[in-house]
Parts: structure tokens; sequence; C-alpha cells
């Protein structure tokens, strides 16, 4: 499919840097590329800034949308850096591109040939392909983000990174489905990066990140007998191990009241140090445990135990470490702030729903979210201390 004349993307440079404009059009015409380039807010060239046009799919509740109207959504894009000769002219600048209306022959196409046709720079197919993958790219940011006055904003973002990656050469050989989820991932970390405050959040937690894990994902209401059935559990793995434990504490979702989770009971136990000894791991062997070393996360050694009616994670770590505080300090959060817990429960059942065959696909999408509420939990918690936050190393 040949590229279509009416494809356009807006370089916009700086109102400093509007002596470098004459230079950068000629720059342009010689690549070969559509690209127009305007000066920032020149009432002359346009009635208002290109990215002020508000996006016609903004909304929970958009629908697919005809006419005039579906001519507004305008996308960011990330097009090669300028030569360093006008870079230092222009200043930064930024690329936009606004999507046209498409047509019924457009709209009939397989969503494999709208993939094909924008990558040979069809002008109506980026609009059509984010109608096809908008649901999606929606969900999936409502999951990592958790904040919906964020979302939109992201989802045309995201789109504007999965046109780039489309037109990259270096991904010419990539199906469209794993492009897809990395752009969006992508998109979330970077709204992710903007949130964060003074304190680096550290990557792990006691998700299990080893592929030979996989487990179906399943979420659900909670249920009364999952804080019986933990305490039971630590009496137990107390009076087994005896010294070589300092404390087990039941953590996770399923310590949270009310709140929706995985049937699983997570139990952290705190040692004297780490690594676990081998005569502790002969004995949670002998209690029906499965040993899968740090199943991704240094510092932890993970077992599990599975039966009818019997899944326990058990996770052991330094007491008083950092996994250990990050556990518990994130329990007690959500223990004490419902309406957070509840946007927590949210986010797992939309994982879970995109995710319901990958446990690492699951603890993927919860992590930017879980990062969050962790983020907060810390901050909260080293004020109720009157100490400084010390970030976990």
């Amino acid at each position: 499919m040949s590229r279509d004349p009416r494809l356009v993307v807006y370089c916009i440079i700086p109102p400093a840097g509007a002596a470098a404009l004459d230079d950068v059009r000629a720059h342009y015409a010689g690549t070969g590329l559509p690209v127009q380039v305007l000066v920032e807010r020149r009432v002359a060239q346009r009635r208002r800034p290109l990215d002020e046009e508000p996006a016609s799919g903004s909304g929970a509740g958009a629908e697919r949308r005809r006419g005039p109207d579906r001519r507004r959504l305008v996308v960011p894009r990330h097009l090669s850096p300028l030569p360093e000769h006008l870079a230092e002219r222009t200043g930064p600048v930024r690329w936009v591109q606004r999507l046209l209306p498409v047509g019924p022959s457009t709209e009939e196409l397989s969503t494999d040939d709208i993939v094909a046709a924008v990558r040979a720079g069809d002008a109506e197919a980026p609009t059509e392909l984010y109608w096809r993958c908008y649901e999606r790219m929606r969900s999936a940011l409502a999951v990592m983000l958790g904040d919906a006055r964020e979302v939109d904003a992201a989802v045309v973002r995201a789109l504007g990174r999965v046109l780039d990656a489309l037109e990259d050469p270096e991904h010419a050989g990539t199906a469209f489905e794993p492009l897809l989820y990395e752009q969006i991932d992508a998109c979330a970390a970077e709204v992710h990066a903007r949130r964060a405050g003074l304190h680096a959040v550290p990557e792990g937690g006691l998700a299990v990140l080893d592929p030979e894990l996989h487990e179906p994902v399943e979420v659900g209401e909670a249920l009364p007998h999952w804080s019986r059935q933990a305490a039971a559990d630590r009496e137990q793995l107390l009076d087994a191990l005896g010294d070589h434990v300092i404390d087990i504490e039941h953590v996770g979702s399923t310590a949270v009241p009310a709140v929706a989770a995985r049937p699983t009971i997570d139990l952290i136990a705190g040692l004297h140090g780490m690594p676990a000894t081998p005569a502790a791991l002969a004995v949670l062997r002998g209690a029906g445990f499965s040993d899968h070393g740090d199943a991704g996360v240094p510092g932890r050694h993970y077992l599990r135990r599975r039966g009818d009616g019997d899944h326990v994670d058990l996770h052991l770590v330094e007491y008083g470490g950092a996994l250990w505080n990050d556990a518990l300090v994130l329990r007690d959060f959500l223990r004490r702030h419902a309406p957070e817990a509840q946007r927590w429960a949210e986010v797992k059942y939309q994982a879970a729903a995109i995710a319901p065959a990958s446990t690492l696909r699951y603890y993927d999408l919860r992590r930017l979210m879980l990062d969050d509420l962790l983020e907060q939990a810390r901050l909260r918690a080293a004020r109720t201390a009157g100490a400084p936050l010390q970030a976990a190393a």
C-alpha cells in the first residue's frame, strides 16, 4: 500500500528557535518524510496549538465516532532527532500527528492488514488501529496506573509509541501483539517515573518471577477462612522451624480483610540471616513444601505447598530487612486505608481478566500499581515513626 500524501507529522519548534524554521523545513524536504514544520503558537500558521485539540476517544465510555469529530485526535510522535547543528538552534522540538477519519474500505480490513497498512504509511490506518486497540490499551493502562484521570491521555501517548515502533525498520519482523503490550508497558512506566517522589522504589517485592512457576490466575472475593488458615499454618511452621526463624507473618492480599485475592496464603518468615540453612529447608520440605530458590527475587527463598484446598506461598527473608519491612508496611497500609485496598482489588481483577493463564503477565500488570501503593505505604510509615525514610536496597 503506497504512502498517502495526506499523512502528515508536525514538527513543533519552540518560539525561541523560530529563526531555524526554514532550515528545518529544508531538512525534512530532503528526507522525503511527510513532515510539516511549525513554530509553537504562531497564529498565522494555525488557529491553535495542535495538542490543545481534545482527543475524540477520551472518556471511559468512548464510542467509535465518525465524521469530522474523529479528525480531532492528535497523537504525540517521536521521530529521529534533528541533526546537531539544527537541534542547537531550535531547542527541544515535539512531533505530533493528527489522525484522519477512516473510510469504509479501511474499516473492512483485518487487523493484520491494518498493521501492514500502518507500516506502509497509509494515512487512514493509524486511526483505525486506534479504534481496534482502544479497549485493550485503556484496560491495561487502567490496571497499571490506577488513576482514571491519567489513563485517557496515556492511551493516546501509547498509540504514538505503537506507531513509532511499527514504522521503525528494526521492528519490521516483530509480531504486533507483543509490540503493542511492550509500548503500553513503556508508556505506563513513563507515567510512574513522572510520579516518582523522593525515594526510589526497589524492584522485586514478593512476586514470583520465575517462568517455570506459571499457574492459572484466579482472583475472587475474600473468604473468611483465610485468616484462620493462615494462623494455623503460622503456628505449625513456628513449631517446626523452632530457632531457625524469628517470626512468621501473614502478608499479601489474603491478609487484608474484605479484599479480593488469589486463593493462596502468603506467609513471610523472618530468619536471622540469609541464605536459609540446609536444616531449615529440610524441615520445610518435610512439611510438604517444594523448594524454588529465589524465584526471581534476590534476597528471598521461595517455597510453596499445593494441595486440595491448601495453597500456601512461603517467603524466607532476613528478619527486619527490606523485603520483610516492605511486606508488613504494605499489608498494614492496606488494612488501614480501605479505598486504596479496594482500588488494589480492582486492579487485580482487571489484571486477571487480561492474563488468566499467565502469572508472570499478571504480576507484571500489577507491578506499577503495587510500586505506587508501596511508596505511599513507606511514606506514611515514615511519618508515623517520625524518622527519615530509608530506601530499601
